[in-house]
């Protein structure tokens, strides 16, 4: 009889679980902060993405996945080991991802590489040392560390994506954006018929402190949530 109840109560939990409401994406703190953290720098970051050409609606909508997961805790930590760690031994020593837009220094590396191999460079006055040398390395982090530099590593990121991949500009912009987050969450040098299968990975799940988990999103698709909210 003791089994017996103590199985039932297990199916009983199981079942409640299984049928607990998911809170919508836009429900939960994450998406508050982001929205905070976007208010609080619109008016500076609008300025360096429309110097680019760019939408900045557009540019914040592609990035707002990664303000749902920056934490100001984690990123004191983890700018500190880039400042040391890789400043000393490149990205074999350490590669985290910091500040609002969530930037690796490999990103930075890859993103300063194609710049400087590209005619776009000429238009906009931005050099970069390419060098692997400390000094560089550590001019690199204090850009990264830097809201403003993100802005222009993300403007840089867009043109150099348009630039390589003539038809994206083509297509209705929801699936400019579609494309264009996976190529910053998952990977830049991708075309556009691995971008799009790449699009539909979900990887994305928030929740805790009380708050029932959503369900798992795509980066993409938060993306264009955010586009939907901002429009």
């Amino acid at each position: 009889m003791k089994r017996f109840l103590s199985t039932a109560v297990l199916i009983s939990l199981f079942a409640c679980s299984c049928g607990q409401r998911e809170t919508p994406i836009m429900e939960v703190p994450n998406w508050n902060r982001a929205d905070g953290i976007i208010a609080e720098h619109h008016r500076a970051w609008s300025r360096e993405f429309e110097s680019f050409g760019l939408d900045p609606a557009f540019c914040e909508a592609l990035v707002f996945p990664e303000l749902m997961r920056y934490s100001p805790a984690s990123d004191m930590f983890e700018r500190a080991a880039n400042s040391v760690l890789y400043v000393r031994g490149g990205t074999a020593a350490t590669n985290f991802s910091v500040l609002f837009f969530q930037m690796k220094p490999s990103f930075a590396e890859e993103i300063e590489a194609a710049w400087m191999a590209s005619p776009l460079k000429d238009s906009f006055g931005l050099d970069f040392d390419l060098s692997d040398s400390e000094p560089s390395r550590k001019e690199r982090i204090e850009r990264l560390s830097d809201d403003i530099w993100q802005c222009r590593y993300l403007g840089m990121f867009l043109l150099l994506l348009y630039d390589r991949e003539k038809a994206l500009k083509e297509l209705p912009v929801e699936e400019q954006l579609r494309l264009a987050a996976t190529a910053y969450n998952n990977k830049f040098n991708a075309g556009l018929e691995e971008l799009d299968r790449r699009s539909s990975f979900k990887g994305f799940r928030f929740g805790g402190a009380g708050i029932p988990q959503t369900r798992e999103y795509s980066y993409s698709e938060i993306s264009l949530l955010r586009w939907s909210e901002a429009k």
